[in-house]
Parts: C-alpha cells; structure tokens; sequence
C-alpha cells in the first residue's frame, strides 16, 4: 500500500524535523566542559609571581594547614607559610586527606600578598567560601629585628641564685610589673575551668594573660610545630605556694610579644 501526504503536511514535518535537529545540536554545546580557571600549583608559585594564570586563581594540593583561627588560616609548604582568608574556615579544621584548596592571589600591605580561598574540595564534596570582609592581619616583624632591651632575660638574670634569692627575685619583679623575656615550652590546658597557654620553663610554668584573637593563630601554629617559644611582657604577681601547688603554675604573665620561627609576633 502506497502512503500518501499532502504538501501542508510535509511542510509542518519537516519544520518539526528541523526544530528536533537543532535542539539536538543545542544540548550537545551545552555538555561542553568549561575550562577550569584554577592552575594547579605549589604554594611558593601561587605567591611568587612565577605563573602565567592571567586570573590568579589556583589549586592546591599537598599544602599544610598549619593553624585556623576566625578568618585567617595559615598555609605551609617546606619552609614556606602564607595567609589564606576567607569569612569563615571553620570547613578547614576537618578535611580527610587528598583535599584541594582553589584560591586566589591578592595585595595589601603587610603582608604585600595573601590567598583568598574560594572553594574547598574534599573528596566528592566541594564547599563555597565567601570573602566578604576586608582581612585583619596580625602585626609581625623580623624577629633579628626586634629589640629585646626593654626586656629583663629572666633565665640569665636568676641564673646561679639559690632557689630562695631566685622565689624572692621572682616576688620582686611580679610585684613591680618587670617586663621580662622567657623562653620554653608552649601548651594548652585548663585552669579554674578556663582553658588558657602556659610556657614551661626551667623557671617554672607561667600562665599567658590577655592574648587577642590574631595572636592565637601563631600560637596554634607553635603548639603544631612542636611548642619552642619565646616570649615578653610583663610578669604578673607569683601566685602563693598553695595556688602553685594546686595549679602547677608559677604565675601569670601578660603577653605583648611572642616568637614564631623568624618571626616576632606582636599581641595587641
């Protein structure tokens, strides 16, 4: 049997035909992949300049969260530390192994470059992060830099002293404010219930007052590098022999400069 089709009806076919073509032709460009605008690179080539990414925008792998604090991070690779900011990182305290970090470079003052983070890939999951806010730095300088003459080196100046010269000294200086200089061990604990840093020395364990937000990034990173530091400020009155018995610590001090690597961090 022969079919037959009026010229109307084919006309209509074969628009349909041709809607159905280019419909196909449309959804087949939109499973084209967009180039990914993040490089893959290391830490030192994301800050240093060395990469033609016109964007600025990078991933990276194999980089060492060092320690978060609000909305900065600190990023290490060899002996390289950098910021990263974002308005909350919150995200980067529980990452599982094999995560990216896709960032972007920018300028400031000091420091002159930082990373901005965009997103996170952890896994199959990827996590946006704003940067709304304009980031807050802590305050650093070279630590061969710093002067440290303002400050009284308690280990040298106690040295040699019987242990009731040196208690007396300790009373002496506590009570007078004396800015003093001391370096050992950084740790973290809780004490009346409040957690609080400590620095054990071979003068006894001193209790940190009075530390901001900004410093506390470098003293996680201390506590995560092992905890060697030093630090200045003023002491504070040696605690009686019953709160040291009770407490394990000396006293308080109240921090205004500590060490980090080849840094001086400054508290305030």
């Amino acid at each position: 049997m022969q079919m037959t089709t009026d010229p109307g009806r084919l006309a209509v076919r074969i628009m349909v035909l041709a809607l159905v073509l280019m419909t196909m032709s449309l959804a087949g460009c939109g499973k084209k992949q967009i180039e990914n605008p993040y490089e893959p690179t290391t830490l030192a080539q994301a800050v240093s300049g060395e990469s033609q990414n016109k964007l600025f925008k990078y991933e990276l792998s194999g980089t060492k969260i060092l320690a978060v604090e609000g909305k900065l991070a600190l990023l290490t690779e060899g002996d390289r530390m950098e910021f990263l900011f974002g308005d909350d990182l919150s995200l980067l305290t529980a990452l599982d192994s094999g995560y990216k970090l896709a960032v972007r470079r920018e300028w400031g003052a000091t420091p002159e470059i930082y990373l901005v983070l965009e997103h996170v890939i952890d896994g199959p999951d990827t996590s946006f992060v704003t940067a709304d806010d304009a980031p807050v730095f802590p305050s650093y300088q070279n630590f061969a830099s710093f002067d440290r003459s303002d400050f009284t080196a308690l280990a040298n100046e106690l040295s040699g002293m019987s242990d009731a010269d040196r208690t007396s000294m300790l009373r002496a200086y506590g009570k007078q404010g004396e800015k003093v200089w001391l370096e050992g061990t950084l740790s973290r604990g809780e004490i009346n219930g409040l957690m609080s840093y400590f620095v054990e020395t071979d003068l006894g364990k001193y209790k940190l007052d009075g530390i901001n937000t900004l410093a506390e990034l470098f003293l996680k990173a201390v506590l995560t590098e092992g905890g060697e530091i030093g630090v200045a400020g003023p002491m504070g009155e040696v605690y009686r022999r019953s709160q040291q018995r009770d407490t394990g610590v000396t006293g308080p001090m109240t921090l205004e400069y500590f060490r980090f690597q080849n840094y001086m961090i400054t508290n305030g």
